[in-house]
């Protein structure tokens, strides 16, 4: 072999060199003599068309992977765009549901709503609680305005509360306190401190006559929400 490269004439081109490095190297440390024999007694044209049958296995290599994506890829966009169809479905009969609901008929507005709040509040007076919060109730139903809606749910929550229904007092009172103009707002946090403290909940009784301590340090009854602070 060493011969063929030194005839005269016979010198390969420095491609042809190159090609038979790389082949050479791919042979590995562990290749047999036959095999490296072999190949040394290739051509340069037989080389370059083995190189190039690599190539050409790489690139059908790569172009299987790149199909492959494309496949997923085509799979996962017709996924989307059937669940974004679904969506717009949902969204129509939604939007369909909607426009039918049948509108709200406006609350019938009471003739003299001040005459019916006294004789709710008259029907308080007498004990007579059942009735009191049914008229009170149905003054609320009919769209009164803010200041008398907050007394309302004041005396519904001070009738609960005379019938020692604590759950349900404590949630008019609150009621009360949404309003942010409610003439009734000192005396509905007291008492909803008063109505934790009857029905044994005392921790969160004395979280709320703190809350009106501090909200109304000026109210008559601020002694009595200290001593019950105080209270263990």
């Amino acid at each position: 072999m060493i011969r063929f490269l030194t005839q005269p004439n016979r010198f390969l081109p420095f491609a042809s060199c190159c090609l038979l490095i790389v082949s050479l190297g791919f042979l590995g440390c562990g290749a047999s003599e036959e095999m490296m024999e072999e190949e040394m007694m290739k051509s340069p044209e037989q080389m370059t068309i083995d190189s190039l049958k690599n190539e050409n296995a790489k690139a059908k290599q790569q172009m299987s992977r790149l199909e492959q994506e494309k496949r997923s890829l085509n799979a996962r966009l017709a996924e989307l765009e059937t669940q974004l169809a679904e969506e717009r479905e949902m969204v129509k009969k939604m939007a369909k549901a909607e426009a039918e609901k049948p509108k709200a008929m406006p609350k019938p507005m009471l003739d003299k709503p001040e005459k019916h709040y006294d004789h709710a509040y008259g029907l308080y007076t007498q004990k007579k609680y059942d009735e009191a919060i049914t008229t009170f109730q149905q003054l609320l139903d009919s769209g009164i305005s803010d200041d008398l809606a907050d007394n309302c749910h004041y005396w519904i929550a001070a009738s609960y509360y005379q019938m020692k229904q604590y759950d349900t007092a404590i949630e008019h009172y609150m009621r009360v306190l949404e309003y942010p103009l409610a003439n009734k707002a000192p005396d509905a946090q007291f008492m909803m401190a008063n109505a934790y403290w009857n029905k044994g909940d005392k921790a969160k009784a004395r979280e709320e006559f703190q809350k009106f301590v501090n909200k109304y340090p000026t109210n008559r009854n601020v002694e009595f929400a200290k001593k019950r602070i105080a209270e263990k």
